[in-house]
């Protein structure tokens, strides 16, 4: 398994794999909105990895997305450091800066006024 060397690499030229993750939810979700007649989609994600991407693809991408259902999410980004998570086990979430600025509830706030469930 090479994700970690991967977002490694990725951190190196400057891009964060959380970013393209999220790039890619919301590039599906432009995808299914516009496949669907211009009707909003629900991304349902599972676990806190596909949570955290589900969350910043919702904040970033407003129209096609309309609401989030997330399951078994992190509650706050230190439960990383708090569970003594490596780079290996969750590649993208090892997102320089990213906790400075933001935390879950702070991504979850910028998708409102839209729904988000789970957390």
């Amino acid at each position: 398994d090479h994700a970690a060397l991967y977002a490694l690499l990725l951190g190196a030229v400057g891009e964060r794999p959380l970013g393209i993750q999220a790039g890619q939810v919301a590039a599906v979700a432009r995808w299914a909105h516009s496949a669907e007649g211009g009707k909003a989609v629900t991304v349902v994600a599972v676990g806190p990895r596909s949570s955290t991407i589900a969350l910043v693809a919702a904040a970033l991408e407003r129209e096609a997305i309309g609401s989030v259902d997330v399951r078994e999410p992190f509650t706050s980004l230190k439960q990383i450091v708090e569970k003594n998570y490596t780079v290996e086990e969750m590649p993208e979430l090892f997102c320089q800066g990213l906790l400075e600025y933001f935390d879950i509830k702070d991504i979850a706030a910028l998708i409102a006024p839209r729904l988000v469930h789970g957390l």
